[in-house]
């Protein structure tokens, strides 16, 4: 089961306003993917709400949107971590599927002992050395280190040569939550760990964020159990366990 979560956004601030929860990649270069208001709602004084989710992940495409426009992306498609997309074109235009998993040996019921995949595993590399054996795949995956945990693996998308210039988004129960551009010929990787950050301001749902422009905003983890954020009167952020 997909971890879950639960949290209460309170207003204590004398300002009415949105309070809105968006994702941060804290790895990721200036300008290489984008926040977008994951959920939120209108929060005057003294008013809270509650969200909460799971932690299913998803994959959509749309138009590259900028910081201040809203995003809009098409059906999300499920993306377990560690999984690999290929975006391209088809007839019927822009198609985001699943990459082919490796060639398989149908004698031996195991991957083929002469195909090197371009990616054995996040942080792999294949090198023989001289007089080397080459290991077929099930011997590699007994010979290297524990496959991390849900969660910590990343999620690829290769972007074809042909494809036009899109924009994909990492979804999170249900909801864009971070974009990226995607470059044809290029590839990009969602991390499935991401910072939540509480806002207060003015937003709206899909809004996309510039994460340098975020000054009344505050990071948050989830040690176990719900928690509690509060926009206080002095306009500082207090995190408590919730109820």
């Amino acid at each position: 089961m997909p971890p879950s979560h639960c949290l209460e956004l309170v207003n204590e601030s004398p300002m009415a306003g949105w309070m809105c929860v968006y994702l941060e990649n804290p790895d990721a270069g200036a300008g290489s993917s984008f926040p977008l208001v994951w959920q939120g709602r209108d929060c005057g004084p003294g008013r809270s709400f509650r969200l909460d989710w799971e932690e299913e992940w998803g994959l959509t495409f749309g138009p590259m949107t900028w910081p201040g426009l809203v995003f809009s992306g098409g059906e999300i498609q499920p993306a377990e971590p560690g999984a690999s997309f290929i975006l391209g074109s088809s007839a019927s235009g822009p198609s985001l599927r699943p990459a082919a998993p490796a060639p398989r040996d149908a004698d031996a019921g195991e991957a083929s002992e002469d195909y090197v995949p371009e990616n054995i595993a996040a942080g792999f590399v294949l090198s023989l050395k001289p007089g080397e054996k080459r290991q077929s795949l099930a011997e590699l995956a007994r010979s290297r280190p524990a496959r991390p945990a849900p969660g910590a693996g990343r999620i690829q998308i290769s972007v074809e040569p042909d494809a036009p210039a899109l924009a994909v988004a990492l979804c999170l129960a249900g909801r864009p939550a971070l974009l990226s551009p995607a470059e044809p010929g290029r590839s990009l990787e969602f991390p499935a760990r991401l910072s939540y950050r509480a806002a207060f301001g003015s937003f709206e749902q899909g809004l996309v964020l510039d994460p340098d422009q975020m000054f009344m905003s505050t990071k948050f983890d989830f040690p176990g159990g719900p928690l509690r954020v509060v926009f206080q009167r002095d306009c500082n952020w207090g995190i408590s366990a919730g109820a």
